[in-house]
């Protein structure tokens, strides 16, 4: 998709996000196009301190390594979007079936959007029509503090037989990821029958498959096919 229309940069923005939103509730796998003039003596310092940190051995590399990309990743145009049909492999539906009914946790760590999550987990059959959807969603540790008791309480009163999905992005992972709160979220991810994460990077997949392997100490099994996955494999 291309917008041929738009003439401010507002516009663009906003025909993208339209665009990405609309290709996100069909469970399409988006990807957005953009560019930017880049000079060589730029380039040369951006090698130059990549191949350093490349070697480096220290803990926060990754950390790093992505403020030296967000150097390079800026004042990009649009020039287009795209969404592309992730079908999903035959018998997934009854596979998961199955995988539920032995009492396995199946949790879902994607990079993708979370309107793409959503519709993959009704179509793979991890979240069934009538599952309740906790989308959760906080700007700080605070915040996610207050959430998380907020929807801890709403289990007392539920009825039975009722099941839940909780929905979790990876800007707000890292609020309730910490040593503040990891006890109330996974006190609450408990009582959900699946977990759906989206937008979170290789370093978060990873955190997470040790942190229940670690906090609640359970055997775990990351599956992948992407170098985005590495990491979590490792684990």
């Amino acid at each position: 998709e291309k917008c041929e229309k738009c003439e401010t940069e507002e516009e663009i923005l906003n025909s993208s996000h339209e665009h990405l939103t609309k290709f996100g509730q069909l469970g399409l796998r988006t990807l957005v196009f953009a560019i930017r003039e880049i000079f060589l003596e730029e380039m040369n310092e951006f090698l130059v301190q990549y191949r350093q940190l490349e070697m480096d051995l220290e803990i926060d590399r990754e950390e790093k390594l992505g403020k030296l990309f967000e150097t390079i990743e800026k004042d990009l145009e649009i020039v287009g979007i795209s969404g592309i049909e992730d079908k999903i492999t035959e018998a997934v539906p009854q596979t998961v079936r199955y995988l539920v009914q032995a009492g396995i946790r199946l949790w879902v760590l994607t990079g993708d959007k979370q309107e793409t999550v959503v519709n993959v987990g009704y179509a793979s059959g991890l979240v069934k029509p009538e599952t309740k959807l906790i989308e959760f969603s906080c700007e700080n540790t605070a915040d996610g503090s207050e959430m998380l008791l907020q929807n801890l309480e709403k289990f007392e009163n539920r009825n039975f037989g009722e099941t839940f999905a909780l929905v979790i992005n990876g800007n707000t992972l890292k609020y309730v990821i910490n040593e503040e709160n990891i006890t109330s979220f996974l006190a609450l991810t408990g009582k959900c029958q699946s977990v759906l994460c989206c937008r979170v990077t290789p370093k978060q997949k990873a955190q997470i498959v040790r942190m229940i392997k670690k906090k609640e100490g359970r055997i775990t099994l990351a599956v992948g096919d992407g170098a985005n996955d590495v990491n979590m494999i490792q684990e």
